[in-house]
This record gives C-alpha cells, structure tokens and sequence, in this order.
C-alpha cells in the first residue's frame, strides 16, 4: 500500500507531462493551450478554495490530483508559446520551485527528467540558446533541492530546541513540587515523628503518621515515574 501511495504523484506528474505534451502536438488542439491553461488554472483554485486554503498557501498537496493540474498547466502554457523561446519559460522556475518543495527528492527528480524530456521533445533543433534554457532546469533543482535540505535540517533544529525546552521546563517543574513535598510535608512530618518516639504512648499515632508519610512517598515515587 505505501509503495503504491508514493507511485501516485509519480504517474499523476509524468500523466500530466504526458498530456501537455499531446495537447500541443495536436494540431487540432495547439489553437486552444491558453484556454486549457486558463481553465485548468481556474479548476486548481477553485480546489484550494474549496479547501478553505488561504491565498498564500499555493502550494499543492503531493498525492492530489493538484500536482497533476499544475503541471498541466505550467507547460502547457510555456510549450505553446514557444517552448525554450517562450516569454514565459522563466515560470518553469516557479514549476520546478513548487515541485521540489512539494515532493520527495526522487519523485521531484524524476518530474525533473520528465519536464526535461518534455522540451526536448518539443525543440525543432538543440540552438545554443534552446541548450542554454534547458541548462538551467537541472542548475535550478539542484539549488532548490539544497535550499529545501538546508530548510528542513534548520526545522528538525528548531523542533530538537523546542522539545528541550519542554522537557526543561517539565524537570524545573518537577524539582519544584519536590521541593514543596520536601518542605511542607516531608520535613514537619519527621519533626514530629521525633517527638512522637519520644513518648510510648503515641506508638497508634507514630504508626498513623509512618503510614502516611509512606503512602505520600509512593505516590510522589509514581508520578516521577510516569513523567519519565
């Protein structure tokens, strides 16, 4: 079951890859890219709308059909348009940004090849500047992919801290309440142990107070415990 949950945004990413590809490949269908990119644009948010997601929470669930229309979308709109020569193909930044963060590396590295295929099977010939364009997919997965490690070591960091505060402030709670039972309790209760063994005949009252202050012992001895 968990292999086939991380195969899905695997084939919904390639699917969508796939499909843009069709799309504009077709002759019948290449006059119609920027209304298909409008309308999946327009199903995604109203998805995340739906989801009562606020404005800046674009980014999209990693097993969701969300990946697959955003994929769509982004190259749809840049193939169109000119594919490596697009005015748009600087977006296939933001793609590959939203992708990495989004996915585990190795699913973000294979939508990477993917994206990589997809424009080099839609350029009619590899010209400098065409190599030039798809050079920067891979530099800008790199960057990101490091950019998200770095990002997610610093947030185990923070979480580590925050627990040892926690845990901090819990002993310092604890060391107080024995300080409490040592002084309010524990310590007047001996003193008058001492007086009560001076006298033979408080001994029911010594042993009321023995089983009292036993009986306070195990209770703070079971509590220690299930703190720890």
């Amino acid at each position: 079951m968990s292999r086939f949950v991380t195969l899905i945004p695997i084939v919904s990413i390639l699917s969508a890859i796939f499909c843009a590809y069709l799309w504009i490949t077709t002759p019948t269908l290449l006059p119609y890219s920027l209304q298909a990119f409008a309308g999946t644009t327009l199903i995604y948010l109203t998805i995340k709308r739906v989801q009562q997601a606020e404005l800046w929470h674009f980014l999209p669930k990693t097993n969701s059909i969300e990946i697959a229309l955003i994929s769509f979308a982004f190259l749809l709109l840049i193939g169109a348009t000119g594919n490596t020569n697009s005015y748009f193909f600087a977006l296939g930044s933001l793609h590959l940004f939203i992708l990495v963060l989004s996915l585990p590396f190795l699913t973000a590295l294979i939508a990477t090849t993917g994206i990589l295929l997809f424009h080099l099977s839609l350029a009619p010939e590899l010209t400098p500047s065409a190599l030039s364009a798809l050079a920067t997919v891979p530099l800008l997965f790199g960057f990101f992919s490091f950019a998200k490690k770095q990002y997610d070591e610093a947030r185990v960091g923070r979480q580590l801290i925050a627990q040892d505060a926690s845990e901090y402030a819990s002993l310092q709670n604890e060391e107080q309440s024995l300080a409490v039972f040592l002084q309010q309790f524990l310590q007047p209760k001996l003193m008058l142990l001492e007086e009560l063994a001076k006298d033979s005949t408080q001994l029911k009252t010594l042993q009321s107070q023995l089983s009292l202050l036993q009986s306070e012992v195990l209770k703070l001895l079971e509590r220690t415990k299930h703190t720890k």
